[in-house]
């Protein structure tokens, strides 16, 4: 129920058949403590496939932490990026 292609969220892992990425669904659960129901519910998914994607968030922390490391190094290169263009056109 989980999976990874490469031209879908840039490969990160995904609930399969939609693009609700695994990050996702770990800020929802372990973050912002919705359970299993209210993401069900909230965003229109099968109860089995957000249980399916904790499973995989609770067998894979080290894929997990990785992910999030490689999204804040990605957005802190999207802001400089912003920072300088913005500071191009204000030249």
């Amino acid at each position: 129920m989980i999976c990874s292609t490469r031209d879908v969220l840039g490969g990160r892992p995904r609930i399969k058949g939609t693009r609700v990425g695994i990050l996702n669904v770990q800020h929802w659960h372990f973050e912002e403590g919705l359970s299993v129901e209210e993401i069900s519910e909230n965003y229109n998914l099968e109860p089995e496939k957000v249980e399916a994607a904790i499973q995989y968030i609770e067998d894979n922390p080290e894929e997990i932490e990785q992910i999030k490391r490689e999204n804040e190094i990605s957005e802190k290169a999207s802001q400089e990026r912003a920072r300088e263009r913005m500071q191009e056109l204000l030249a």
